[in-house]
């Protein structure tokens, strides 16, 4: 056996999680093909940006909620799971407060919602608050040693959603505002799952009050670097093409793009067990594990991620074609500057849970601070003299620079003599 490879492959948690995320990025990429083909590019560009508004939510969401859960729910003490789902359930509906009122305040505020959206305030808010609240019950029958009951989670949400959009596809019936309510009806099926422990959760103050310390302390360090960050993913590279070079130029992008999406599966998959197997090493083997296993988890998964990156740009033309029946301009360029930036994308989540784990968060925001300036400052200007490469670009230059940065500090902080006398 390789070094390494039984971290992958032997806890149950980490298979099921490798299953699951097959099944969800399987789910989006096959959902982008068929929208491209059933909505063109231009009419896709548009779906494509509204998703972005999307995702930015859920980002939300996982630095606040989601990412304090997976880190610290093992470390809990004597606070029963159904104790501790009630405070993640008070959080989840807070934040939907929050959410909902500025949904509410969009509609309301002339210029803020474009009334050609093909999309409502009522169904927009909907579909943040079920999209969500589904995400969190997967989440949350992970870290409960409940796998098959996220897998489960997954096949109605993902999978019945992909179903239902690839039947209306076929039958030349489907339009973007049908999209929106497919999302909404398989999200709430797959929250059906959580039902029986929500009857069970139980709700008191003091462990309400105890754990959203410890949350906030975790979240709070995510959220602002977040926020931050975004200014340097593709969400904003998106929308800056969107902005400068059409809905058009999006679609296209995005399309290249989801070659490469289904590396997400590492991505989010390793969300699921790296977290909390790092905070397990920390306190089992001290600084040395918790380094051993990150760079063991983070070059597995880099080094097959770019294999992967390098035979896509190969077949780069044949697939494009046999999925959307055209190839777009500069797709081998495009593909591998996403190959790339996702899997360094991985290895600032491995890193993260490193960070997680030794609760030492504050001067990553540094980190994020320069990516997006460097991103807002510049990207416009490449993406109107460049066009989508010089965009892409930028992207890169910003996201490199940050993982370099986040890497050396992770590796100082384990080193660091406090660190040491702690464990």
């Amino acid at each position: 056996m390789v070094p390494g490879i039984h971290v992958l492959t032997l806890p149950r948690r980490v298979r099921w999680s490798f299953i699951d995320q097959v099944l969800v990025s399987g789910a989006s990429f096959l959902t982008g093909v068929i929208l491209i083909r059933a909505l063109g590019l231009e009419a896709f560009g548009v779906y494509a940006l509204i998703l972005v508004g999307l995702q930015f939510a859920a980002g939300v969401q996982e630095a606040l909620i989601l990412n304090p859960m997976m880190s610290l729910f093992d470390q809990r003490g004597d606070v029963s799971p159904r104790r501790y789902l009630g405070v993640v359930m008070v959080h989840q509906g807070a934040l939907s407060v929050l959410l909902l009122a500025l949904v509410g305040i969009a509609s309301l505020v002339p210029g803020l919602w474009d009334a050609s959206l093909p999309i409502s305030p009522g169904i927009a808010a909907l579909l943040v608050v079920s999209t969500q609240v589904q995400d969190l019950a997967r989440r949350y029958f992970f870290v409960t040693e409940r796998p098959a009951l996220a897998f489960a989670c997954d096949v109605v949400a993902h999978g019945g959603r992909l179903a239902i959009i690839m039947g209306l596809g076929l039958a030349g019936s489907l339009s973007i505002s049908d999209v929106w309510v497919i999302m909404i009806a398989t999200a709430l099926g797959g929250i059906l799952f959580l039902l029986p422990d929500l009857f069970r959760m139980q709700v008191d103050r003091a462990t309400v009050q105890a754990l959203t310390l410890r949350h906030r302390h975790v979240g709070g360090w995510m959220l602002a670097p977040m926020l931050v960050a975004w200014f340097s993913e593709s969400g904003f590279v998106l929308m800056v093409i969107g902005a400068t070079l059409g809905t058009a130029e999006v679609g296209a992008v995005r399309a290249v793009q989801n070659l490469v999406m289904v590396l997400n599966l590492l991505i989010q998959s390793q969300e699921n067990f790296v977290p909390s197997t790092a905070s397990q090493r920390l306190v089992s083997g001290g600084p040395p594990a918790l380094r051993a296993y990150l760079v063991r988890v983070g070059s597995l998964g880099v080094g097959g991620m770019l294999a992967v990156v390098a035979v896509l740009a190969l077949l780069a033309t044949p697939i494009m074609d046999l999925l959307y029946g055209h190839s777009v301009p500069d797709q081998v360029a495009i593909l591998l500057a996403f190959g790339l930036f996702l899997a360094l994308g991985f290895l600032n989540s491995v890193v993260y849970a490193g960070l997680r784990a030794l609760a030492y968060l504050q001067s990553v925001f540094l980190t994020h601070v320069v990516a997006g300036v460097v991103c807002v400052v510049l990207m416009p200007a490449a993406a109107t003299w460049l066009g989508v490469l010089g965009a892409l670009g930028v992207m890169l230059v910003a996201r490199i620079v940050m993982t370099g940065q986040m890497v050396a500090i992770l590796f100082r902080r384990i080193e660091a003599p406090s660190t040491a006398a702690a464990s």
